[in-house]
């Protein structure tokens, strides 16, 4: 191929590659995009109970220690799993030193009792019996799953329903025929445990076989959906 074809090759091919850049640039025409925001509340009422509870001893001998907590342990297990529908867990044992005034008195020996259930009277009443041996750590209370994936379905609807109202508000205030929509993304939130504040007393002696059961008040919980996007407005 002599000098001359190429140049000429090379020309018309730079001609075109000119033209289909001349082409992708010339502006295209976009219509307006408006950014949304709706978001959809209520209330739910909790109904489960968590409560922990701690075994805890100390002194010199860990052996000692430990079988008096395994002891304890044993008994509040045995007592749980006679309710029906409480969920068991047992978390946190630990031996640590025991100081006092910067020198070492001995052993801590300590491990968790965490129990869930919605029977709130019945698990109230167990507490009463737990406490007579056991350290009250703390409570909450959340609604359950099932609740929340149920309201949280009624809110993403309602929460739709208002981003779409939002979309034909502001297209109609700008005079334009309706809207299209480019991009959404939702977001759901609840299902908080509700602490009660728990009062740590001194240790307890096993002189009786229950204490007063608590006085609870489970209270509501919020559950919030959020919906966001964009949508082009249409003329």
């Amino acid at each position: 191929m002599n000098c001359a074809i190429r140049i000429l090759i090379c020309f018309l091919f730079l001609s075109s590659s000119l033209a289909f850049a001349d082409q992708q640039e010339k502006p295209v025409s976009k219509m307006p995009l408006v950014h949304l925001r709706a978001e959809a509340v209520s209330e739910i009422a909790n109904d489960l109970m968590i409560v922990r509870l701690e075994a805890m001893e100390k002194g010199k001998d860990t052996a000692k220690l430990a079988d008096i907590v395994n002891s304890k342990m044993k008994k509040a297990i045995s007592l749980a799993r006679k309710l029906n529908d409480v969920q068991i867990k047992t978390t946190n044992y630990r031996t640590s030193q025991w100081w006092e005034k910067g020198k070492q008195k001995g052993w801590i020996v300590r491990q968790e009792l965490v129990l869930k259930g919605r029977d709130m009277k019945a698990l109230t009443q167990l507490l009463g019996k737990l406490q007579a041996f056991l350290h009250l750590n703390g409570m909450e209370f959340e609604p359950s799953r099932e609740k929340v994936d149920e309201m949280q379905d009624n809110l993403i609807a309602k929460a739709l329903q208002k981003f779409k109202q939002r979309a034909d508000i502001v297209a109609h205030q700008f005079d334009f025929q309706g809207w299209r929509l480019k991009d959404v993304s939702i977001s759901t939130s609840g299902r908080y445990p509700s602490p009660v504040p728990i009062y740590r007393a001194k240790m307890m002696v096993d002189t009786a076989e229950s204490v007063t059961a608590p006085e609870v008040s489970p209270g509501m919980n919020q559950v919030k959906v959020s919906v966001s996007g964009s949508v082009a407005l249409l003329k």
